[in-house]
C-alpha cells in the first residue's frame, strides 16, 4: 500500500501580500511533514520555479515530475514526487 500526501503550495512568494501563509513561513513545516510521514507520493499545488528548486533541493530521495500550466509548460503548476527506493517512474 502506498502512502500519499499532498499540499497546495500558494504560489505567492511575498510574505507583505500572504503574510504567515506565504511559503518562506511554511517552507520548513513541510519538510518536517514529509519527514515525518515518509510518503511514497507527494503531490504538490500551485508549484513556482522558484518554490520546484527549493523542493528538488531538499527532498532528494525523491523523483520529480513538474509541468506548469504555461504554454511553454512553465509557471505555476504541479509538482509530483515519487519516493525512489518505493516507487518507479
Amino acid at each position: 500500500m502506498l502512502k500519499f500526501v499532498t499540499f497546495n503550495i500558494r504560489c505567492v512568494m511575498n510574505s507583505s501580500f500572504d503574510g504567515k501563509n506565504d511559503f518562506l513561513h511554511r517552507a520548513g513545516l513541510i519538510l518536517d511533514t514529509i519527514d515525518k510521514k515518509q510518503p511514497d507520493v507527494i503531490c504538490f499545488q500551485e508549484v513556482t520555479e522558484p518554490i520546484y528548486k527549493f523542493l528538488k533541493k531538499h527532498i532528494s530521495d525523491y523523483g520529480l515530475i513538474w509541468r506548469g500550466r504555461n504554454e511553454d509548460l512553465l509557471g505555476e503548476g504541479l509538482l509530483l514526487m515519487v519516493k525512489k527506493s518505493t516507487v518507479e517512474l
